[in-house]
């Protein structure tokens, strides 16, 4: 499943969104360009079937230059198939 969130996300947004490997936990994470934030959110729920924004969070990352210092993390689920990712936006 994690293989097919990528390629949809790769054939959609291209290099606007990049791909880290799951942490120890399963999880994805993915960084996506602020401006393609609201179109991302809405490609995964409306075709993906991530159907429930579990959390919202701002992070601080003070070591990161200056334009990457700040992030909004969306946790996302998908229900049906029980798989949950981080969208990252800086």
């Amino acid at each position: 499943m994690i293989t097919q969130i990528q390629e949809q996300l790769t054939a959609k947004f291209g290099e606007r969104v990049s791909t880290s490997l799951p942490d120890e936990f399963g999880m994805l994470a993915f960084e996506v360009a602020a401006e393609k934030n609201t179109e991302a959110i809405q490609f995964l729920r409306d075709e993906v079937g991530f159907n429930f924004l579990t959390d919202v969070c701002g992070v601080h990352y003070p070591d990161n230059e200056t334009n990457r210092q700040f992030a909004v993390v969306y946790h996302m689920h998908n229900w049906l198939d029980n798989v949950r990712i981080d969208l990252n936006v800086f």
